[in-house]
């Protein structure tokens, strides 16, 4: 199984390789070679930044970091990415861009729940939970995290505790 940080290297590997054969002598100088690496560009820094994100909370924390801090690096870029896509759309601007980036970032980040599965899952955790309160919410966040949105959790045990009350 390959790590998340593994997949970043090998992505990023590849986009060099692309950038580096849109620079063959055949194309050089030419519109061909800027668009070519025009298209690449978006890919490239994203996962640059990515892997300097990564880094940098490695030292903080003065250790390598484990699949789930890695996940939620990714979770945090996809979120300032999302915001900034939020206030692009609001002000009427293009997003393509941030688009590809958000691509890239989920094809990164593990698969998540859907919706019944999270609710199935929420259900399981409320029938063998000995309390049936808002504790809940952080039994079932801490047995999902990374799984699933934790909106979407919070939302599901809250619904299923009105269910109950």
């Amino acid at each position: 199984m390959t790590t998340i940080k593994e997949k970043i290297t090998a992505m990023t590997k590849e986009a060099l390789l692309a950038n580096k054969a849109a620079s063959m002598d055949g194309v050089k100088g030419t519109q061909k070679e800027k668009e070519l690496k025009e298209a690449i560009k978006p890919k490239l820094t994203t996962l640059r930044s990515i892997e300097a994100a990564i880094h940098n909370k490695e030292i903080e924390k003065k250790a390598k970091l484990t699949e789930d801090e890695i996940v939620g690096v990714l979770k945090s870029a996809q979120k300032v990415r999302l915001a900034e896509k939020e206030a692009l759309v609001n002000a009427g601007r293009d997003t393509e861009k941030l688009d590809v980036q958000l691509a890239i970032i989920e094809s990164l980040l593990p698969a998540q729940m859907s919706y019944d599965e999270v609710v199935a899952k929420v259900k399981e955790i409320i029938a063998n939970a000995e309390v049936k309160d808002r504790k809940l919410i952080g039994i079932a966040q801490k047995e999902l995290k990374g799984k699933a949105d934790g909106k979407l959790i919070t939302q599901i045990v809250n619904e299923e505790l009105n269910k109950w009350t």
